[in-house]
């Protein structure tokens, strides 16, 4: 076992002189050295504690160095492998170097310079293949989360368009009623007209329009309608209503006054939406009608 944190290297060797050869060696490098005489020694160490390179001879009794080697690639594949051997056994060794479980070889007797310049090399392969891997996890964990991401966005879309769609709904059926109102309200056997709270005109019905003329236009003011002084009535009216809180118990009782202005007769009369006055309803009637008459029609209308 090593006491420090610096790479291993493990020698496999059944001839202790060629260990102690390596080991004198390669004292001053940046690794450790670690040693076992046989491949079976080799696959406890391996077994114990981590090792970045290993340099195995191919001739031993008990299990040649390719024999380990292919152990060594099956167990712990991460291990950067070299063969020792002489020139009798280049083939069988250039055959497991295509096949992937070799990475370097080296010939007996080895050049020093060459051994240590192709061990160097050996550790760069074993820390690329590190960082390669630790890149391909952590562009995997970044897919995954990505994914995650993913789906979750898709939930957010899929219930943002569930909300829309529901608005739209209500929208149709909202535009749907308003046309249904607007219909009633041109329906309306009475010539009536709406302003809001500030006096500008909303709504008209057809009847109105057609005693008022173009003046009802759908944006025109009050007072561009009536006199100054049927104005002020009907505000103040608007005004002591919104300060009680809610429009008239009996807007249209026979009680009611008919202001004259130039195209007839009118009676504002509070509207209210959940006790807020929001502004008025305007009823029209020419110099001819029977008040009477309207009153009775209106009280029905409204009263349904």
């Amino acid at each position: 076992m090593t006491s420090d944190n610096r790479a291993n290297l493990l020698c496999v060797d059944d001839e202790p002189g060629i260990l102690r050869s390596l080991r004198r060696l390669l004292r001053g490098e940046d690794f450790n050295v670690i040693t076992a005489s046989s491949g079976l020694e080799a696959l406890e160490v391996l077994a114990e504690q981590p090792v970045q390179v290993m340099v195995a001879d191919q001739r031993m009794p008990d299990m040649s160095g390719i024999e380990l080697i292919e152990r060594v690639k099956q167990e712990h594949p991460r291990v950067v492998r070299v063969v020792l051997s002489g020139f009798a056994d280049i083939a069988t060794i250039l055959s497991a170097i295509n096949r992937g479980e070799v990475f370097r070889y080296l010939g007996k007797p080895w050049n020093d310079e060459e051994l240590k310049t192709m061990l160097r090399q050996c550790f760069i392969q074993y820390r690329l293949e590190q960082e390669n891997q630790q890149l391909l996890e952590l562009v995997n964990q970044q897919n995954h989360q990505l994914a995650e991401l993913n789906g979750q966005l898709e939930k957010q879309i899929e219930a943002q368009q569930q909300g829309l769609d529901e608005t739209v709904s209500n929208l149709k059926k909202i535009e749907s009623g308003l046309k249904m109102m607007h219909g009633i309200v041109q329906n309306i056997p009475l010539p009536l007209f709406g302003i809001d709270k500030h006096g500008q005109v909303v709504m008209a019905n057809a009847r109105a329009i057609a005693i008022a003329g173009e003046r009802l236009a759908i944006g025109n003011r009050l007072a561009d309608i009536v006199d100054h002084d049927v104005e002020a009535k009907i505000q103040q009216q608007l005004k002591q209503s919104a300060v009680a809180g809610v429009a008239a118990a009996d807007p249209l009782s026979d009680e009611a006054e008919y202001l004259a202005v130039e195209f007839g007769r009118v009676s504002a009369f509070p509207f209210a939406i959940d006790t807020r006055v929001v502004g008025g309803l305007v009823v029209v009637k020419s110099p001819n009608d029977n008040p009477a008459v309207h009153n009775i029609a209106c009280n029905g209308s409204l009263g349904q």
